[in-house]
């Protein structure tokens, strides 16, 4: 198995999840406590042989090239976020999960890119993500890992018809009609998640809504020819990129043991008690830790989606 991490969304979603958790020095460290217990509870769960945790670079400049709007006014990250980053980054790979990125690329363009070039090569792979962009890639063999506080879902083909009534290569037209609030997408105005549906459901895709324009109520039907660039921009600001430079490389993706000495040494500084006395007896032999495997799968567990995310709400 391939586990391809979203770190952002893991991070956001650990940091709004914990509120005000600090150190007796007043460090923070509620993102740092957040993710530590994400990250282990995914490997006991999913015992992949290979993961990593796919890192941000700079906003891919084709898509501000065609919407210069395009996360333009996303708030900067939370000060008290920006200080345990560093440390994320240092205890993830003393944890024994490596880090990948291109400077210049967007994570999610980098997942899909080797989620494509994994199912080649015959690998099963899980995208660990709460982003609803990630389901214009499920087919056999990739399915996606969306986390509540409370539980977690092995999203599939067949999970997203039953819960959302789609098909895979529907939700890039599904998401250009309703817009995406959290890249600035903007929709068609008064086009909800319901009636995208009924379209989407009946006309299959943009192309069958405006062959069939007539069809649709007259409030509508001057309003979608007017929208057809905004339609076609949308489209392609939401697929995602899959043929990226960067090659699969799972030599560099191999799950290794934790480096306990140094990675006890920071817990330390930190003053994160708990995890580390955990952490001492999987070393010690006193309990049962799970060991890089080859294979492994975890059941798949319903939970209702929100339609409607924010980066931090869903932890």
């Amino acid at each position: 198995m391939v586990f391809l991490i979203d770190s952002s969304n893991l991070y956001y979603r650990c940091f709004h999840a914990i509120q005000k958790l600090t150190n007796s020095k007043g460090f923070p460290t509620n993102a740092i406590h957040g993710v530590l217990k994400t990250l282990r509870l995914w490997m006991r769960t999913h015992n992949p042989d290979h993961i990593a945790l796919v890192v941000d670079g700079e906003t891919c400049q084709e898509r501000l090239d065609l919407l210069p709007g395009y996360k333009a006014t996303r708030k900067p990250m939370p000060d008290d976020l920006k200080l345990q980053m560093p440390i994320l980054g240092e205890l993830t790979e003393l944890l024994g999960i490596p880090s990948l990125c291109d400077p210049k690329q967007e994570a999610d363009d980098l997942i899909a890119t080797l989620a494509v070039q994994a199912r080649a090569a015959g690998h099963d792979v899980v995208v660990a993500s709460n982003d609803k962009d990630f389901f214009q890639l499920l087919e056999p063999g990739v399915t996606i890992l969306r986390q509540t506080p409370k539980e977690s879902v092995r999203v599939d083909e067949a999970w997203l018809a039953k819960e959302w009534g789609l098909r895979p290569d529907q939700i890039v037209d599904y998401l250009s009609l309703v817009g995406d609030s959290v890249d600035e997408i903007p929709g068609v105005q008064g086009v909800g998640e319901k009636t995208a549906l009924q379209w989407l459901t009946k006309y299959e895709s943009l192309e069958g809504i405006f062959e069939h324009l007539q069809e649709l109520p007259e409030r509508f039907q001057a309003r979608m020819k007017g929208e057809l660039p905004r339609l076609e921009i949308n489209r392609k600001l939401i697929t995602l990129r899959r043929d990226l430079p960067m090659k699969l490389d799972l030599d560099a993706m191999q799950r290794r043991a934790p480096d306990y000495d140094p990675l006890f040494a920071k817990f330390r500084e930190l003053e994160i008690k708990s995890l580390m006395l955990e952490m001492q007896k999987e070393r010690d032999g006193s309990s049962t830790a799970p060991a890089p495997a080859s294979s492994a799968s975890s059941p798949q567990t319903k939970v209702t989606p929100k339609r409607k995310e924010t980066q931090g709400e869903l932890f």
